[in-house]
């Protein structure tokens, strides 16, 4: 029971992690040419 706890605990974090990335990454595509001298990464 535990384990299983775990490991669906385990996966929800990862697919949020890869939502989030996703979510920066279309953000960022969509502030970068609207905004190309307010938005500044690194």
């Amino acid at each position: 029971m535990r384990l299983c706890l775990s490991l669906v605990n385990r996966s929800v974090s990862l697919s949020f992690k890869i939502l989030i990335d996703l979510l920066s990454e279309t953000s960022y595509h969509f502030l970068v040419p609207s905004y190309p001298q307010a938005v500044h990464f690194p």
